[in-house]
This record gives C-alpha cells, sequence and structure tokens, in this order.
C-alpha cells in the first residue's frame, strides 16, 4: 500500500503514534516523525509504550522542541497528519506553541493528498 506520514509535536511517549500504529498500519505503510522537547520522556516510551528508536532514515520520534524542528525539516517534506500536542504540565499550552510563527509552520507541511489504502 501507499505510504501515510505524520508528525506529531509534542511526541510524548509516543501514545498518538501508537494509535496511529494500531488504526492505520493495515492499511498503510506508515511514517511517524516528531519532536519531543523531554529524551526521558522518549525514554519511558520505549521502555513502557513500545515506542521504536528513530531510524537512521530520520523516521521516528526525536528529542527536540517542536518549533525549531518543523523549521529546520527540508522544504520538500510534507505530512498527511500533524499534531501539534505540546502543553506544559498539561494543563496549558506554553505560548510560543500558540503564535503565528508555529501556525505557519504547520501550514507549510500539508500532504496534497491521502494515499490509497492496501
Amino acid at each position: 500500500g501507499d505510504r501515510l506520514s505524520g508528525a506529531i509535536v509534542g511526541y510524548a511517549c509516543g501514545v498518538n503514534a501508537m494509535q496511529w500504529r494500531h488504526l492505520w498500519g493495515g492499511l498503510y505503510r506508515l511514517r511517524i516523525d516528531g519532536a519531543e522537547l523531554d529524551p526521558e520522556i522518549l525514554k519511558l516510551g520505549r521502555e513502557f509504550f513500545d515506542l521504536p528508536p528513530t531510524t537512521r532514515e530520520g523516521g521516528g520520534p526525536v528529542a527536540a522542541d517542536g518549533r525549531p524542528w518543523l523549521a529546520a525539516l527540508p522544504p520538500e517534506t510534507k505530512f498527511h497528519l500533524l499534531v501539534v500536542a505540546a502543553c506544559a504540565n498539561e494543563c496549558y499550552v506554553p505560548f510560543h506553541r500558540g503564535t503565528p510563527e508555529l501556525c505557519e509552520l504547520c501550514r507549510r507541511r500539508p500532504e496534497p493528498a491521502l494515499p490509497s489504502p492496501r
């Protein structure tokens, strides 16, 4: 089948990615990239949530701030799914997550069409 690509800003332990693999892994070849600010959270995800490691090809989560991560991606990098799930203390969105700059970075990334399922 065709590839379905997604990105998660605020990857956390990988629960969103795990749900995507569960829902769409049988229909598509998935590539789920993303950024998580805290490397310890990624470590917990690998230990308790079957979070796969980052591949040499760049797929998977990286320990980085999401906004600079999006800005540093090559211009041709596009995603069918893009989730911004970054929050602080699980109760508020940090200021820099609600800026026009982040919105513009996200607007540059949509893949124009969903692939056909297997």
